[in-house]
């Protein structure tokens, strides 16, 4: 995630819970934002007097929620909503007096924060499934847990709690096991479907209104028992709960809020099997503990994953939120640092608690960035918390303050005073002791070897490596400064390393990397140590055979078909045009934090390779407007070819159907049309982050 935390531990858990934080405080900075809509009929002619109704994506719950009162389209079909914060998501549901519906789903950034918008209707239709056990009986009882739905206007995630929001019923499979589904326009869709006493199943892209689909079973479950522990008179009746089996694909990997009705503890039942976070938060509460797989030392060590195996139950302890403030502040100048993260944790009570040796000493509660005045503020509890500096290219000693809350008021933290991180400066010769340009360099130790970017050296082999944090051991926390130092040349075997210590910053400026014959090859040889598991080609047992059935190697990768190609002189590309030659898919969005923070290495790779044996193509979703992601190219400066989905999110959901998930990601195809690699089914080191050396090794073996 773009959010880079020292604990693997932590970035593997909460990671996304930082991003809604973000999300969060700049709905109270930027408030500039407008949505201009167009009602339209599914043969494009405008729908004056139908009735717009905007939804807001609430952050707390992570669901949808009305937003205002509803308004009506003018004779023109068009209705305009203003004042709305940026970097939020938003949908607008579109209805008119016979019936026709629409819903389009936008993300409304400060990039973009003006934004046209049409919304088809069409007339709803419902879907029936039929739900029964592993013995073939009817299922009673069975309940959507989620939705995802795609069709003429892109795509829409559903959560349950929204299903009332947006006036569509949600309702239980009869004694038959007869489901029907939520009346939505034609299009497809793939829902959850979860039980009381039957683990969660995943029905995959429906066919909307498409007649009964195939029978779906439903496997025994195992329960877990959520004892909230709290102090009397604090009413609780929604938590939201996250709770992420390994693969995290797995039908019972449940994310969202959960209502708790009737007396007693609430229970969710999900799929036996190994998990790697169990959690439960609330906006007005601080939850602890927080569970989670257990680390090793390094990259390479295997996680420790949450064994479910029967009924158990899980505690965890409700705490008034206080809130905690403090300051970010140059060590040099006393001036304020803005946009620096700190995160808060509260110390976890570990005794009688079931599974405690899955939590950790401090559990992870809220995080903050710090404003133009270098101020930040988090919501933490009363009692024992550990407030850390975990900001970007800074040091801060020390950097974490552990403090005593108290249970009212507010709660100051000292400042943490911060200096440069040091940099990595040199470089690189060749073989005869020449200055050599466009050399790559980059770490090849610890996280850094996948949180520094590799970068290129310039006209006179000149490098600098800009440092995020100096690395810590995963397990023991403690600072490894002892890191290796990588370079190599692009396009023949000649490589070099060094050994710096990053506590001697004397000693970083001018560092001189001679290359050698390469004797081995760079994955196998720099990076083979810290390689994880699947680095390394070890697949799961269990996920062994689904993988294989689903994945691209060895095969033509799905065609492009796009609504619009960009960067290509107006000229619609197939990937035949690009045979003879590799290519690079990145899947990325506009909003995708992650993404932009990878483009340079794709920027990179393709500056390196792009002349004549390599090309990169950029695979954008259905989910901003065109103009938005024509923005993005622009401001990004990419120049290669960026093909834009469908509506109907008919690329992006063929490459599903091949196990490519979430963004960014990669698929690398050989210059005869079939995949040779990616990171969700085929093992070994990813295109994430090796992108660069792995296209350099099947260059030079002539593959």
């Amino acid at each position: 995630m773009a959010n880079r935390l020292n604990s693997l531990r932590f970035l593997l858990s909460v990671a996304c819970l930082m991003l809604f934080a973000a999300a969060a405080r700049a709905d109270e900075q930027n408030r500039d934002g407008a949505l201009n809509v167009r009602a339209l009929t599914a043969s494009a002619k405008p729908q004056p007097g139908a009735v717009a109704q905007l939804f807001s994506m609430d952050n707390d719950w992570r669901y949808w929620k009305k937003l205002g009162d509803s308004r009506r389209f003018d004779s023109r079909g068009q209705v305009t909503f203003s004042s709305l914060p940026t970097d939020h998501g938003y949908m607008v549901r579109a209805t008119d007096a016979s019936g026709l519906v629409g819903y389009k789903q936008v993300s409304l950034m400060a990039s973009s924060p003006q934004q046209a918008v049409d919304v088809v209707l069409d007339r709803p239709v419902k879907t029936r499934v039929r739900v029964q056990d592993e013995a073939g009986k009817p299922v009673a009882g069975a309940r959507v847990w989620e939705a995802n739905y795609t069709g003429a206007n892109g795509a829409l995630s559903i959560d349950a709690p929204a299903f009332e929001e947006l006036d569509l019923p949600i309702v239980e499979s009869n004694k038959n096991g007869e489901l029907n589904l939520s009346a939505l326009p034609p299009g497809r869709v793939t829902v959850r479907l979860v039980h009381n006493e039957l683990a969660p199943v995943l029905l995959q892209d429906l066919n909307v209104g498409g007649g009964d689909a195939p029978p779906v079973v439903m496997h025994r479950g195992v329960k877990l028992k959520l004892k909230l522990e709290q102090a009397s008179g604090m009413p609780v009746d929604v938590v939201n709960i996250d709770i992420r089996h390994q693969p995290f694909e797995h039908d019972s990997t449940l994310i969202g809020a959960m209502r708790l009705s009737g007396a007693g503890q609430p229970t969710v039942v999900v799929a036996p099997g190994k998990y790697g976070l169990v959690r439960v938060t609330h906006p007005a509460y601080a939850v602890t503990p927080l569970y989670t797989s257990l680390p090793g030392h390094t990259m390479a060590d295997e996680l420790e994953r949450i064994e479910v195996k029967n009924d158990q139950e899980v505690v965890f302890h409700l705490m008034p939120k206080v809130r905690v403030h403090g300051r970010v502040v140059k060590k040099e100048t006393g001036e304020p640092v803005p946009e620096q993260y700190v995160r808060g944790s509260l110390q976890t009570p570990r005794d009688a608690v079931p599974m405690n040796r899955f939590t950790d000493a401090w559990s992870f509660i809220d995080g903050a960035e710090t404003d133009k005045n270098g101020r930040y503020e988090l919501s933490l509890a009363g009692g024992k918390a550990r407030v850390s500096f975990r900001g970007q290219g800074l040091l801060a000693e020390p950097d974490h303050f552990d403090i005593q809350i108290a249970a009212g008021g507010s709660t100051t933290v000292p400042d943490f005073v911060v200096r440069p991180m040091p940099k990595v400066r040199g470089v690189v010769l060749d073989e005869h002791g020449k200055p050599l340009p466009n050399a790559v360099v980059r770490f090849s130790s610890s996280r850094l070897a996948y949180d520094v970017l590799p970068v290129a050296t310039d006209q006179q082999g000149r490098f600098e490596l800009a440092l995020l944090w100096i690395p810590e051991d995963f397990q023991t926390h403690r600072s490894l400064p002892q890191q290796r130092v990588l370079a190599y040349d692009p396009l023949r075997p000649f490589c070099a390393e060094v050994e710096v210590n990053l506590n001697e910053a004397d000693t970083l400026a001018d560092i001189r990397l001679q290359l050698q014959p390469q004797k081995k090859d760079l994955l196998a040889n720099q990076f083979a140590h810290e390689f994880s598991p699947w680095e390394r080609g070890v697949v799961p047992e269990d996920q062994r055979e689904h993988l294989t059935s689903i994945s691209l190697w060895d095969k033509a990768a799905p065609e492009l078909d796009g609504a619009e190609w960009l960067n290509t002189d107006g000229q619609r590309k197939s990937l035949a045009d690009f045979r003879g030659k590799y290519v690079l898919l990145q899947f990325w969005t506009t909003w995708c934090g992650p993404c932009h923070a990878d483009m340079p290495m794709v920027k990179l790779l393709n500056e390196l390779y792009g002349a004549d044996r390599l090309v990169v193509i950029g695979v954008h979703d259905n989910s901003m407007p065109l103009a938005a992601i024509k923005q993005d190219v622009q401001k990004q400066q990419l120049t290669y070819p960026i093909v834009v989905d469908h509506n109907d999110g008919r690329i992006i959901r063929e490459y599903k159907q091949h196990g490519i998930e979430g963004y960014p990601s990669y698929v690398l195809i050989g210059p005869d049309g079939r995949v040779v690699k990616d990171d969700s089914t085929i093992p070994g080191p990813t295109l994430r982050s090796f992108k660069i050396e792995i296209v350099r090794q099947l260059l030079m073996n002539g593959d």
